[in-house]
């Protein structure tokens, strides 16, 4: 215990000045005021549970009911389209649950990947301190079922998410709570596929392309051609060759390294042993893959739908990796530039051609959106970088004047 007398504090053996304990008072004071006052002292806590909804007497279609609660005592912002609330619909908007058959192999998912730019504070919901929110999800068309069995499902969230700086206010990054949370897993439950299910085909709701949609949805496929070609160009001074040698050697390129990450001494050249496993094969791949699939060739035709009734305002497209060629053009996608800016017709294409799964590549995912995300990935998590979409779009479309 300490007492306390006018002119000195006895802290067992310590005597204290009172000047220099009405300073570390004053610390004291002013410490519980700001700790009270930090929003980081309180910190929402992500819960999801899942529950089978699935009708035994009739087991299609699968329901599949979806509960997040914030069990914290702060509030929780959740990236929408990474909830079961970024359709309108009982459909996702992206691939978040984990589902495996019963060998404990990964189910495909088969649905359409919304795409709606980089994250704007607009694009989260919030969850207040003991609040629930709750809605069912139709998994039929979802994931590949094939022959049906028995799979083990989980939902996954990524909490990382956060609102571009460049598409926000300052005052919506200053109300913006960053959670602690980096992932949440729900409960894992089992569902019983007891028959196959058939292909369906193409997911899109949409209607037939106009002639003036048509010609604009052809004249970005043509423009992120280009834009690839031009990347490619890049690469080759990244990975070049003097005339008449055999072997290639590795240049830094600025806008290499910027979308891609620093590469170490020990990896692989092109050409090398380990090259084909290598994360720079990886990210070559990924740019050559977007050249070809926007050539003009009969086999690399869209199959283009346009309009999504239903979808947030958000979304500016869709498409189906598994299904590759289809895709689905919102109404805002004609709304933004055709090119010239960092989030035009051309970008947008140029990612949602990364994502399809096809004989030049395998599809690229959505670790993150935006350019700073993007660039932070490439710094801190290269194996994940040369697999965004976002990465493979920034570094294709990118026309800044680099000095190397």
């Amino acid at each position: 215990m300490t007492h306390l007398s006018g002119l000195s504090t006895r802290q067992g053996t310590r005597t204290v000045s009172s000047s220099t304990f009405i300073s570390s008072l004053q610390r004291l004071v002013f410490l519980a005021a700001a700790l009270m006052s930090a929003p980081s002292l309180a910190a929402g806590q992500l819960v999801i549970k899942l529950e089978n909804k699935t009708s035994h007497s009739a087991p299609l279609p699968i329901i599949i009911s979806v509960t997040m609660s914030n069990i914290g005592d702060g509030p929780l912002f959740l990236y929408r389209k990474e909830t079961p609330f970024g359709t309108n619909d009982s459909h996702l908007a992206s691939d978040q649950f984990r589902v495996r058959d019963s060998q404990g192999a990964l189910a495909h998912f088969i649905g359409q990947r919304s795409y709606w730019g980089a994250p704007r504070f607009s694009h989260f919901m919030l969850l207040q301190p003991g609040q629930s929110v709750q809605k069912d999800i139709d998994l039929t068309s979802e994931y590949d079922f094939g022959n049906g069995g028995a799979f083990a499902l989980k939902f996954v969230m990524n909490l990382g998410h956060e609102p571009s700086p460049e598409e926000s206010t300052a005052e919506e990054l200053a109300a913006f709570v960053a959670s602690k949370q980096a992932e949440v897993e729900s409960n894992e439950i089992v569902v019983i596929v007891d028959h196959p299910i058939a292909d369906l085909g193409s997911r899109s709701n949409g209607a037939i392309c106009t002639g003036p949609q048509n010609d604009a949805i052809e004249s970005a496929k043509r423009l992120a051609h280009r834009r690839a070609f031009e990347a490619i160009q890049v690469l080759w001074k990244v990975y070049s060759r003097p005339l008449g040698e055999i072997a290639y050697s590795y240049h830094r390129k600025q806008r290499y390294v910027r979308w891609f990450g620093e590469v170490g001494p020990e990896e692989p050249v092109k050409g090398e042993a380990g090259w084909e496993g290598s994360l720079n094969h990886e990210a070559v791949g990924a740019v050559d893959a977007v050249y070809m699939r926007s050539a003009d060739l009969p086999s690399n035709q869209l199959s283009p739908t346009c309009g999504c009734p239903g979808e947030p305002p958000e979304t500016k497209a869709k498409v189906e990796d598994r299904n590759p060629y289809h895709a689905q053009f919102c109404d805002s996608y004609f709304a933004l530039p055709e090119d010239g800016v960092w989030t035009t017709r051309t970008s947008v294409m140029a990612h949602e051609l990364s994502h399809f799964y096809d004989r030049y590549q395998s599809g690229r995912s959505d670790y993150v959106y935006s350019k700073p995300l993007a660039e932070q990935l490439a710094r801190d998590d290269r194996w994940k970088a040369v697999r965004n979409a976002d990465n493979v779009e920034f570094f294709i479309t990118d026309t800044t004047p680099y000095e190397d």
